[in-house]
């Protein structure tokens, strides 16, 4: 049996896409990297905007929705 070694070495990096209780951008971000200095991560708040909703941002193209 050939077994190839994998250049693979797990950081266990946090990251996120969701939603925040915020309603100021800025304080979201500032929290955001304070806990997770080098991770990805996309805020949503809909505590601003109906728009920052994930419902209302992924069902736009759904037949036969109207939002």
């Amino acid at each position: 049996m050939n077994e190839k070694k994998l250049d693979f070495e797990p950081k266990c990096i946090a990251t996120g896409v969701g939603s925040l209780p915020f309603r100021d951008a800025e304080e979201a971000c500032l929290k955001i990297l304070k806990l997770y200095p080098v991770a990805p991560y996309w805020p949503q708040l809909p505590k601003i905007s109906f728009l920052e909703n994930m419902n209302a941002q992924f069902s736009e193209h759904i037949p036969n929705e109207i939002v």
